[in-house]
């Protein structure tokens, strides 16, 4: 167990450090931490002024809690939790938990478990994602009990999908507004649903297992609609395979090379969200869909009726949630690590090769129940698609990747057994082209 200790200030006002073993991590600034607290609250503002409960997760000094007062308004609540119990010596030096809890604020400083989720879990019930906001205090994150870890990567989790919207949001909707301009000529997605039911559906993700197997995809054409993530589709289409459609959800400039210089004549199933250039120049079927949790999106599926798409937060998961929409079954999984297989985040050949250090991921359970290393924005598309199988008990899921992360609810098999149990030819073009029968957009 690590120990706490106070650290003199420029400021006049202690800062407070953290030791454990060769760890030292310091709470708050060691030269004016009253600024820091003040600078912390004030980028939220917004958000502050938006939410009608707001949860501070690290009690730290309560600098950053004094300072969060000033921002507050009457009704609004404020939950503080803190897994660290040692810390309140130190905290009451300088802050009255006591006065605050006068005021209204509602503190849990506990590192039992089941305690804290309980506590989480009565806030998410309460309130609506819209009405919530998470404010971490990122230091307290880092020194929350091996025990809490569970609550540690949640909290995470919540942060980086923050951190990920806040990041892209205003070229989201800058995409967003020149894509709609041209909203006549894509098709919708309402034609697809259940248009493949119970048809094998293999997704083709680009995780650095697909190098060992993908050669027998080959075989699969014609036995199952094959269905590609945009930054595989070059690796594919230079082996000699051209999937049955593809799927584009991100939104960064660097996404227009997955299928820069190819003709192609395959839907192109996307978010409205994407770079502009990547629609305007694509020449086969566009089909756009409407995300949830992108408020324009939202705004433009419930005016029209259109049919909301959850995402997962990544462009297989989007993959996955179509698949399940289309009626496919069985659902088999192809290049879906999720996991740093080899060291590396993508097969090589595919628009988003790279190597990734392991430092600060998480560790999974492999296929072969080995613990292998994965990354936080993996983990949380390994915990969606995990809940997604739950959810559909009905479908058959299928983990032919033969590397990566252990999905829970999946079969596992080599994707030549898949190859070899799938024996009937399927007129995928025909039911697509079916599909796409359908008036266009009005």
């Amino acid at each position: 167990m690590g120990e706490f200790f106070l650290i003199e200030t420029r400021e006049g006002t202690p800062s407070l450090g953290y030791r454990e073993n060769e760890r030292e991590i310091r709470l708050h600034s060691i030269y004016a931490p009253l600024r820091e607290a003040a600078k912390f609250i004030h980028s939220r503002k917004k958000e502050i002024d938006k939410a009608k409960a707001i949860l501070v997760y690290g009690l730290g000094m309560g600098y950053h809690l004094k300072e969060l007062e000033k921002y507050l308004t009457p009704n609004k609540k404020v939950y503080v939790l803190e897994m660290n119990p040692k810390i309140l010596k130190y905290t009451k030096q300088v802050f009255s938990i006591s006065e605050y809890k006068k005021r209204g604020f509602i503190f849990l400083v506990s590192d039992n478990l089941n305690k804290v989720k309980s506590f989480i879990s009565n806030l998410i019930t309460e309130y609506n994602k819209d009405e919530f906001l998470l404010l971490i205090h990122q230091p307290s994150l880092k020194i929350i009990p091996e025990n809490c870890l569970p609550i540690r990567h949640l909290l995470e989790d919540w942060e980086i999908k923050r951190e990920t919207f806040d990041r892209y949001s205003e070229v989201m909707e800058k995409n967003f507004e020149e894509n709609i301009l041209r909203i006549k000529d894509y098709y919708f997605i309402e034609p697809f649903k259940n248009k493949f039911k119970d048809i094998p559906i293999v997704i083709v993700s680009a995780g650095p297992s697909l190098k060992y197997n993908k050669h027998h995809l080959l075989e699969l054409k014609g036995k199952a609609l094959i269905f590609a993530v945009g930054s595989v589709v070059k690796l594919l289409v230079k082996m000699g395979l051209i999937p049955d459609c593809m799927v584009i959800t991100d939104p960064h400039l660097s996404v227009c090379r997955q299928i820069e210089n190819l003709d192609l004549e395959i839907p192109l199933f996307f978010f409205p969200t994407i770079q502009p250039q990547i629609v305007q120049n694509y020449k086969g079927p566009k089909v756009v869909l409407f995300q949830k949790g992108f408020e324009k999106s939202e705004n433009l599926a419930r005016k029209c009726s259109f049919t909301l798409i959850e995402t997962g937060g990544s462009v297989a998961t989007t993959a996955l949630e179509l698949a399940i929409y289309f009626g496919g079954n069985p659902i088999i999984f192809v290049g879906q690590d999720l996991a740093y297989t080899e060291g590396k985040s993508h097969v090589e050949g595919s628009t988003s090769y790279q190597f990734k250090p392991r430092l600060n991921s998480r560790w999974v359970k492999g296929i072969n129940g080995e613990l292998i290393s994965t990354g936080k924005n993996l983990s949380i598309y390994l915990k969606w698609i995990e809940n997604k199988i739950f959810q559909n008990p009905h479908i058959q899921f299928i983990d032919a990747t033969e590397g990566g992360a252990y999905i829970e609810g999946t079969q596992i098999l080599s994707l030549e057994q898949v190859k070899n149990e799938l024996d009937t030819h399927i007129q995928i073009d025909s039911l697509l082209q079916e599909a796409l029968k359908k008036e266009m957009g009005a």
